[in-house]
């Protein structure tokens, strides 16, 4: 076999460094131009300070700021996502008709927990119930009704869009055993949010008659990269009917939309006494709209790939004469009406409370929903809410066992 002569070698050698010399100066001048966007959900290493893992840290320095790191980035995802349909980054699972799905990682287990793979121990379940129940008791001696909402993550609403090699859901899994000892063993209001978004998936929340009156024929709307966008209907203005493909989840994103939103909302709502309309009752109307790009499709950096996601808005309910006080994700959210129910409602809430944030806050006198990484107990003795809700998606559950709304 020959060998690479001197002469080339040392040719290549020169054209290689050229190339790595050279994407600097180039990057200079090009990145006004280019996406340099974060797309990790994360913070960019900062220069490391000098000791003895400086050399490591500093890697990863230049790694977060190495020239055209996102074009490249972004040509090798869709490599992988087209021709072997995988996911470069090792953090999300593609699955079927373009669905994408959350591995376990930092922000929860959801596969862990769709395979019922991490089940409690009684001593575990014990433990949830005990400071469950001290939370209620302390919330009721200070003038407050204390209730738990738990939102199912979308593995478990959409099983069948993950790739076969999962399987079906496991019977048994965290949120069912804390659920149902909870209830068996406390008083405290837990709410297992999937069991009326099934129903709205699987027959519309209206009902048969609500299926039957769906529009016949609808066909699939083409999403923003050119393919069919997942369970997409050919309803892009108002309707007060359900159509047949209606998703409740975002395929490409982790949460789930406004429609899915509005029916966790109401069921939380009948659990305090107040009653909405269903989303397919007559006087209800439903605007399909392309919304933001998904965060799994973010996280995999194929936004354009997968284009804008679909999103429905629920119109027609009385929103009291709502009026939106201040809106910000990382700290609180704030409402107030003009004659909504007369009780003051607080929430800690995670990214799930954002979607039905308006349909709760038009049903109370006055509102705050505070993103639980910004609160701190004292909150409550500012607020002096009337009810406390709690709300958590399915993954982020194992945070109850030591939740407390008025101690550190």
């Amino acid at each position: 076999m020959k060998t690479m002569g001197k002469g080339k070698a040392r040719v290549l050698a020169a054209l290689f460094a050229a190339i790595i010399a050279g994407a600097w100066p180039a990057w200079f001048l090009a990145k006004g131009h280019l996406d340099t966007t974060n797309y990790e959900k994360r913070e960019l290493s900062p220069f490391p300070v000098i000791n003895r893992g400086f050399p490591a840290a500093f890697e990863q320095y230049i790694d977060d700021r190495m020239p055209f790191r996102n074009q490249l980035i972004y040509a090798n995802s869709l490599a992988d996502y087209r021709l072997f349909q995988t996911d470069t980054t090792g953090k999300v699972i593609v699955g079927k008709e373009g669905w994408l799905f959350l591995r376990d990682s930092s922000d929860g287990s959801s596969m862990t927990d769709y395979k019922g793979e991490n089940l409690y121990s009684e001593a575990e379940l014990e433990e949830f119930a005990i400071n469950l129940q001290k939370t209620k008791n302390a919330l009721a001696a200070a003038g407050a009704e204390f209730v738990v909402y738990i939102a199912p993550d979308k593995e478990r609403m959409y099983p069948e869009y993950l790739p076969d090699c999962y399987g079906e859901p496991a019977e048994m899994f965290i949120a069912r055993q804390v659920m149902d000892y909870v209830r068996s063993h406390t008083d405290v209001k837990i709410i297992w949010g999937m069991e009326d978004l099934m129903a709205a998936k699987t027959g519309g929340t209206g009902g048969a008659s609500a299926a039957a009156a769906a529009a016949p024929g609808a066909n699939a709307e083409t999403a923003g990269n050119g393919t069919t966008a997942p369970g997409a209907n050919a309803e892009t203005a108002e309707t007060g009917t359900r159509a047949p493909a209606e998703l409740l989840y975002f395929p490409a994103d982790t949460h789930w939309n406004h429609l899915g939103a509005y029916i966790g909302a109401r069921t939380l709502l009948k659990e305090l006494g107040i009653a909405i309309p269903s989303p397919d009752a007559p006087e209800m109307k439903k605007k399909h709209y392309p919304n933001e790009v998904g965060d799994l499709a973010m996280l995999v950096h194929l936004a354009d790939v997968f284009g804008l996601q679909e999103d429905i808005r629920v119109t027609g309910y009385d929103t009291h004469g709502m009026t939106e006080d201040s809106w910000d994700f990382a700290t609180a959210f704030r409402y107030h009406t003009e004659n909504g129910d007369p009780r003051k409602l607080m929430m800690i809430r995670d990214s799930f409370g954002t979607a039905w944030s308006d349909v709760l806050g038009s049903q109370f006198k006055e509102s705050v929903m505070f993103h639980r990484d910004y609160y701190q107990p004292e909150m409550f003795y500012e607020e002096m809410p009337d009810i406390v809700v709690y709300e958590c998606v399915e993954r982020q559950l194992p945070a109850l066992k030591d939740y407390n709304t008025l101690k550190r």
